[in-house]
């Protein structure tokens, strides 16, 4: 059985967004045929339904097609696919590795918005730190954090 055949035995069982991203890859660096990769993406782009699926997404249409206008597309719909923080930071990493850091500053902003208690800003500002190394921006969240100490344990909780 020949790679080709056997990159088609492999599209029949996708399930997954991942799965089809995978195989996308599998099919540019195996048998190059751009038009079934982008049919491939096509297909786990209609079953994506997480945040994670849109990461998947992301970084293999940079991967795959160096298509970072595609791939700033996908970083948009996974914002609306983000169910908390952590996710949020996720799609930030994603963003970063595929875009650089400006597409990450665009999700942290979003993600600015689902902070509500103090750690959640907190732990956003260390994430910030980490993953874009932006001691200014990473300042200002945490100055967000300290605005939302009202008792003794919230203070405690910012000073650690």
């Amino acid at each position: 059985m020949g790679l080709k055949e056997e990159l088609e035995e492999k599209a029949e069982s996708c399930q997954t967004t991942e799965d089809f991203v995978e195989l996308a890859k599998e099919v540019m660096s195996g048998v190059s045929d751009k038009d079934w990769a982008e049919q491939l993406f096509e297909d786990g782009a209609y079953w994506a339904e997480t945040a994670g699926d849109f990461m998947a997404l992301t970084r293999g249409a940079v991967e795959v097609f160096q298509d970072q206008d595609r791939a700033k597309e996908y970083l948009n719909q996974g914002k609306d696919y983000c169910m908390n923080l952590s996710e949020y930071i996720e799609l930030a990493k994603a963003a970063a590795d595929a875009l650089g850091s400006e597409s990450a500053k665009e999700i942290i902003a979003a993600a600015q918005s689902k902070c509500v208690k103090v750690q959640d800003f907190l732990n956003l500002s260390k994430n910030i730190n980490d993953l874009l190394s932006d001691a200014d921006l990473s300042k200002q969240v945490a100055d967000q954090a300290l605005s939302k100490c009202k008792t003794a344990e919230d203070y405690n909780g910012f000073a650690k």
